[in-house]
């Protein structure tokens, strides 16, 4: 079985994303993927939702829908390690940096300089 990578504050922590390929009960869907969820103990914190004509082949939502689900989930800290790797390697072979140390960080909202003096 797996195990749930620790989110946050709260474990239970979900980012649930919901696509509409034209489907006409995409509404009731909606709602009942949240129940379906909440029933199985985890606690909606962003609803991910929009239309979409087609699956994108690499990524299912499309790139937008990527970095708003990526956002929502960095507000939580609940980045896994393996998308953290995966995306390092797709920007290694995207912008040929074969060979270079690259190291990719997730920074909350959170100023930490907030309490400094200068």
């Amino acid at each position: 079985m797996l195990e749930r990578p620790l989110a946050g504050p709260d474990a239970r922590a979900a980012v649930l994303v919901c696509l509409d390929f034209g489907d006409a009960s995409y509404g009731e869907g909606i709602e009942e993927f949240a129940r379906l969820a909440e029933s199985a103990g985890a606690v909606r914190h962003v609803l991910v939702k929009g239309p979409r004509r087609r699956p994108h082949p690499k990524f299912f939502a499309g790139t937008g829908k990527l970095a708003e689900i990526a956002h929502a989930a960095s507000a939580l800290n609940a980045v896994p390690d393996t998308y953290r790797r995966y995306l390092e390697s797709d920007f290694r072979s995207v912008f040929r940096l074969e060979g270079t140390p690259l190291r990719i960080e997730f920074r909350s909202g959170r100023n930490p300089y907030v309490d400094r003096r200068i």
